[in-house]
């Protein structure tokens, strides 16, 4: 090994309580991860260990200790929220959410044990764009968005979504991993840590102190972000250009999905990656239902997303196999689930936009209308010109019926808004 963080690992073969670690996973800057052995119950594990890099060292017989008197404090409160986190992760129950089997204290820090899950990232498959057609990331969006559903309801978000935190079982199936809170509480303590926000992926309120305005949204974002990736081939502008080049009355930086992806998706599609990307928390949807029915059903579906503008064209194309089965069990049930709703939707939205029209154009304009009526029924109809008085009058069983008083006749078609 070499590097500091790789010295600091605990070397193959060390044992932590019946766990007998076999190798590196992955590292940061505030732990890391090793592929396990349960001898217990036979099976592999991943260990996530708690190791700040900047706040502590590993020292004799593998403990790890603060690097300092200053940094004790701080050690100590960042142990806490890790061990907190795990407990809370525990709490889930989700396909599509980590696992976390247990949590223990051990050589002056601590370790998550947690389901060992086999296949590839999706910052590798985005990287060799393998994954970029529209059904394939819809595949993978709709349980992802359960399972943070599922999270949101709990309590939690998860603060640091990515393609390097998405991961892609073998049998095509996603999974969340790695969630950010002990991080972002440890940054807000100390000064000048690793970079905690993601570039490209947080959104500005992640910036700020204030964790009140962190919710769903801030996860919508950044999963917004990682579609966008998907799309555009790179990650979007970070949210603080964006914000410098609003502040100075300057073009966002970030362009819109809806023009990178015009000719390879669905309009649909497209404006709902823009619309989890909306600057501020107002202007993005306000949870993972109210964004999900912003999506189509199924790849290519007609019709604007909920509170979006009605789409000029509907278009997708290029052909990207990638590895393994994309889930797809959530097509069929919600698509014609969204058939039923939109199709009452509409025609109740029809009926309440006509009487919406009409309290608008107020009393005065239908009885303006309906005097212009009346007046018209009681005046005579005007003479013919003299090249149609030639045919005599026609008998009084083959005359037209007289014109129906006003108040049956429909109303003239209200001017336009």
């Amino acid at each position: 090994m070499s590097g500091p963080s790789q010295r600091q690992a605990l070397p193959a073969g060390y044992t932590l309580l019946w766990y007998r670690i076999e190798r590196v996973l992955g590292r940061g800057g505030f732990g890391i991860t090793y592929l396990a052995v349960d001898t217990n119950l036979d099976r592999r594990v991943a260990i996530k260990e708690y190791l700040p890099m900047e706040l502590a060292a590993r020292g004799e017989g593998q403990t790890v200790r603060p690097a300092g008197p200053e940094q004790e404090e701080l050690y100590a409160w960042g142990l806490e929220r890790f061990i907190h986190e795990a407990r809370t992760l525990a709490k889930f129950s989700h396909p599509n959410v980590v696992r976390v089997h247990s949590v223990f204290e051990a050589n002056g820090t601590a370790y998550m044990s947690m389901e060992y899950e086999q296949g590839e990232g999706l910052d590798t498959l985005l990287g060799q764009r393998r994954l970029t057609r529209e059904e394939r990331l819809l595949g993978l969006l709709l349980p992802l968005l359960d399972g943070l559903e599922h999270v949101h309801q709990i309590g939690y978000i998860h603060r640091d979504i990515k393609p390097g935190n998405i991961f892609i079982r073998v049998d095509g199936s996603p999974v969340l991993l790695d969630f950010g809170s002990t991080r972002m509480a440890l940054g807000r303590q100390g000064p000048a840590l690793t970079r905690l926000a993601t570039y490209g992926y947080a959104p500005c309120e992640q910036y700020d102190d204030d964790h009140g305005k962190q919710g769903p949204w801030t996860d919508i974002y950044a999963l917004g972000a990682t579609l966008y990736t998907a799309i555009a081939g790179h990650a979007p502008a970070d949210a603080i250009a964006r914000v410098t080049a609003r502040l100075e009355g300057r073009a966002d930086p970030l362009r819109p999905a809806a023009e990178l992806g015009r000719e390879r998706y669905s309009t649909r599609f497209l404006h709902a990656v823009d619309a989890a990307l909306g600057l501020l928390p107002r202007e993005r949807p306000a949870d993972i239902a109210t964004w999900r029915d912003m999506f189509p059903a199924t790849p290519g579906v007609s019709g604007p997303p909920t509170g979006l503008p009605e789409p000029v064209s509907e278009r997708q194309g290029g052909a990207d196999p990638a590895p393994g089965l994309i889930a797809q069990r959530y097509d069929t049930t919600l698509g014609r689930k969204r058939t039923r709703y939109r199709r009452s939707f509409l025609w109740w939205s029809a009926a309440a936009a006509g009487i919406a029209i009409a309290l608008s154009l107020g009393p005065k304009w239908i009885a303006r209308h309906l005097d212009a009526g009346q007046e018209a029924a009681r005046r005579p109809p005007p003479e013919p010109p003299a090249t149609q008085r030639l045919s005599p009058e026609p008998p009084a069983a083959q005359r037209p019926s007289p014109e129906p008083p006003a108040a049956q006749r429909p109303l003239p078609e209200p001017p336009p808004a």
